[in-house]
């Protein structure tokens, strides 16, 4: 039994252990996802990550180390209903 990998998703990478720490399925999700972490852990967590995004075969790069850190001050984080 195999396992469909989507066409288009996001990976966050830690730049240390060059482990993949988690995938998306898009860039809203990977955003909250980075917000938590910074508000849980500070952004000297963000600060040793990477985003990148994959589509098909090809990869690119959305923004790591500092590059990240800026980039998510600029992203609103979105609205989590309460618990």
């Amino acid at each position: 039994m195999t396992t469909e990998v989507p066409d288009e998703f996001f990976e966050l990478i830690d730049l240390v252990s060059g482990n993949v720490l988690d995938d998306f399925d898009d860039r809203e999700s990977a955003f909250a996802t980075l917000h938590r972490l910074a508000s849980a852990h500070g952004v000297e967590t963000v600060k040793r990550l990477s985003l990148m995004h994959i589509q098909g075969d090809d990869e690119s790069l959305v923004a790591l180390g500092d590059s990240l850190v800026a980039l998510l001050e600029r992203v609103e984080p979105a609205h989590q209903p309460a618990h």
